[in-house]
Parts: structure tokens; sequence; C-alpha cells
């Protein structure tokens, strides 16, 4: 990753977090996984409950924002 400077913008601090982030995590949706939830956490120096509930939010948030489906029951749901 490379280091931030004072002059970066946050879509370029952002930009050079998520391309490893999406490497990384890209083994993870192959069929079959070339990675595992607790080969995540491990990269990600992590718990692999912390893994399992960040892609959980993460799923949740893009099938209510990027499909627009809107709200799908309560927020503080735990699943």
């Amino acid at each position: 990753m490379k280091a931030v400077s004072g002059s970066e913008s946050a879509d370029d601090r952002r930009d050079s977090f998520e391309e490893p982030v999406d490497q990384r995590l890209q083994g993870f949706y192959e069929i079959p996984r070339e990675i595992d939830m607790e080969g995540l956490a491990a990269e990600f120096d992590i718990s692999d409950q912390s893994v399992s509930e960040r892609l959980r939010r993460g799923h949740r948030n893009f099938v209510r924002n990027g499909l627009g489906w809107g709200s799908l029951g309560d927020e503080d749901s735990t699943d």
C-alpha cells in the first residue's frame, strides 16, 4: 500500500486502500474459493468473527443501496 501524503484527496486515500482489499477478497468469491474466512482474517489481522460480520454488513448494504431494495428488516438484527 502506498504512503498517504497530506496533499492526497479522500478519494485517493480510499482508492489506495480499496485496491489491495479488492485483491485480497477476489479469491473469496471464486468457485472454488481460493481463500476462506480464516485466511481473510489472517490477511487483515482481524478475527474470523470480524470478517464474517463485515462481509455480512457489506452484502446487506449492497442489497439495500446497490440494488435499491431499501429496508430489509431491523437495522440492529444480528442475523
